[in-house]
């Protein structure tokens, strides 16, 4: 299981910390409030989430795609690489610094995440569950 816990919002976003075994990286995700529906630039809700691959056209590259009864897997919130409010798009971002204005040094971080998760789970993400609390 991998957790994301939410430690702090504000105006421009969500921070949380991620756990996947020994391995520890802070997220960012847009502000609040939690939001279902495509399109909106919103967190999904606290909760238990799915994961399978997606071939992502936008990356170019194959990245961990999340999901569940409420969020449908059409919403296409992914875990990648990026910094500020602006690259979240609904998604989560990694990182392995953060301060007020989003996280930093994410192409390590998500990069160190892939290679966990192919070393354990290769092609088939379908075991790997996800689970967002907020504690805030």
């Amino acid at each position: 299981m991998i957790e994301i816990e939410r430690f702090k919002e504000n105006e421009i976003g969500t921070w949380g910390r991620l756990y996947f075994g020994d391995f520890t990286c802070y997220t960012f995700e847009p502000v609040g409030a939690d939001e279902v529906r495509s399109g909106l630039d919103r967190r999904v809700p606290a909760g238990g989430y799915n994961m399978r691959w997606h071939n992502s056209p936008r990356f170019k590259r194959r990245l961990p795609h999340i999901y569940n009864k409420q969020v449908p897997q059409a919403r296409y919130i992914l875990i990648h690489s990026g910094n500020l409010p602006e690259h979240t798009e609904g998604c989560i971002l990694l990182g392995f610094n953060y301060d007020a204005r989003g996280v930093w040094n994410s192409r390590a971080a998500l990069d160190e995440f892939m290679a966990r998760l192919r070393a354990m789970y290769k092609d088939d993400l379908s075991p790997v569950t996800l689970e967002i609390i907020n504690n805030f």
